[in-house]
């Protein structure tokens, strides 16, 4: 792996541009069938209430994670933030959003834990920063960290994942004081407005951090990138990258 991503990544950086390795722990919504472990792992033992869309059946209920799985979640991140450094990218996300296992940790919805690592925001948070600071130790000063973030999971798309706006707000504070160097947020629109107010999910983030903002959710085009970029620093685009090899010479000529 290291070795394949050498000359991607060092051809990205010959044509101006920066790389970053982005990085997540799937928990609940792993398949134990296809894990050498033969277990999902997961903060509780809850599952998702739809069924997996790829197989039509229920997921497995997952093993609420000890302590030792926890450390041993933790430095996995570690030593795959290394392997990034060595294969030449410019920066390393920790995925922290849709429902994957640190945001099952985030979420009361999937985190039923009675632990530090469950209960208020705080205790919920644990698990995040653990990562965040382990990651940030091992990574050399001149590679970027940052931490992707959301309010909606891949299973259960229509559940609110955090109680309200004051709860996203605190959410965001907690991150804001760790030492990453921007925050992404991923939204299903970002010009939707958020938890019942008149701020989109952009507004209410950009207003509990200075970090500089990244932002996706149905930024298409240049004439969405340019309103994203009213509440954002950047502007993130993924379908509409893969459909279209031209993407990037279509929103520069507009």
């Amino acid at each position: 792996q290291i070795e394949a991503w050498k000359p991607v990544t060092e051809a990205i950086r010959t044509h101006g541009a920066v790389s970053i390795m982005q990085m997540f722990h799937c928990g609940r919504m792993a398949w134990p069938e296809i894990n050498p472990a033969g277990r999902s792992i997961a903060p509780s033992p809850v599952t998702p209430k739809q069924a997996n869309p790829l197989t039509g059946q229920p997921y497995p209920v997952p093993d609420a994670m000890s302590h030792f799985d926890i450390a041993h979640v933790v430095n996995g991140f570690v030593e795959t933030a290394k392997g990034a450094v060595a294969a030449g990218f410019d920066g390393v996300e920790i995925h922290g959003a849709h429902g994957y296992l640190i945001n099952q940790f985030l979420s009361s919805y999937s985190n039923h834990r009675t632990d530090e690592y469950g209960g208020t925001l705080a205790n919920r948070f644990r698990f995040a920063r653990e990562i965040i600071r382990a990651v940030r130790e091992v990574l050399p000063k001149d590679v970027l960290l940052t931490f992707r973030v959301s309010n909606w999971g891949i299973a259960d798309m229509d559940v609110s994942l955090f109680r309200d706006a004051r709860e996203w707000e605190e959410l965001i504070d907690l991150i804001d004081s760790e030492p990453i160097d921007a925050l992404s947020l991923s939204t299903y629109d970002f010009k939707a407005k958020a938890f019942g107010t008149d701020q989109t999910m952009a507004g209410l983030t950009r207003s509990r951090t200075t970090k500089p903002l990244m932002l996706c959710g149905k930024i298409h085009d240049r004439a969405t990138v340019q309103q994203a970029l009213t509440e954002a620093d950047i502007a993130l685009s993924a379908k509409s990258i893969l459909l279209n090899p031209n993407f990037v010479d279509d929103v520069r000529q507009g």
